[in-house]
């Protein structure tokens, strides 16, 4: 439902639907963008480069939620982590103009296998998952997948754990070394 008034125009408070805090102003964000070829890449790093020039007032987190969610990602892709409008139209540009910039990666998709990334301990919250699980069939066909694969070594079904309820018995096992690692 969310997503759906988010792409009708909605605004949408993103911090109430994730129940996460929303970045403080100065703390770094992601920024995507990407383009067919490698120079389409770089025109569009320069024209948001010139969008938030013109207008460093926006919320770099809405900015960053926009071009994941709701722009192409094509095969030539980059990224810029940004604490501001400022660090973050520098590292544009510099991407633009095809400067090497410590705040910037790029790169081409290309043919690979699936890796996970295991964080570790302290990045999990219960319920995290379980509005992915109800709303996308794709997320829970992965999931459920990942969880047949983990349950043989496990005391106890993965998913249970990950999709407890806030006042089930299997709530306070998320933090768990064996579940959560």
């Amino acid at each position: 439902m969310v997503i759906r008034l988010s792409r009708a125009g909605h605004a949408v408070d993103w911090a109430a639907v994730s129940g996460a805090a929303r970045p403080d102003s100065g703390r770094p964000v992601t920024i995507t963008v990407s383009g067919r070829t490698e120079r389409a890449r770089a025109r569009n790093a320069a024209r948001l480069a010139d969008h938030l020039a013109a207008r460093p007032e926006l919320d770099l987190a809405d900015v960053a939620h926009t071009a994941a969610r709701h722009r192409a990602h094509l095969e030539h892709r980059a990224g810029i982590t940004a604490a501001g409008p400022a660090q973050a139209v520098q590292a544009l540009r510099a991407h633009a103009d095809g400067r090497a910039h410590p705040d910037l990666i790029a790169g081409r998709v290309t043919d690979g296998r699936l890796a996970m990334l295991f964080t570790g301990q302290g990045s999990q919250r219960l319920c995290m998952g379980r509005g992915l699980y109800a709303e996308f069939p794709v997320f829970r066909a992965a999931f459920d997948e990942v969880c047949a694969a983990l349950d043989p070594h496990l005391s106890r079904a993965l998913g249970d754990v990950l999709l407890a309820g806030e006042d089930g018995p299997d709530a306070v096992l998320v933090n768990e070394t064996e579940f959560t690692q």
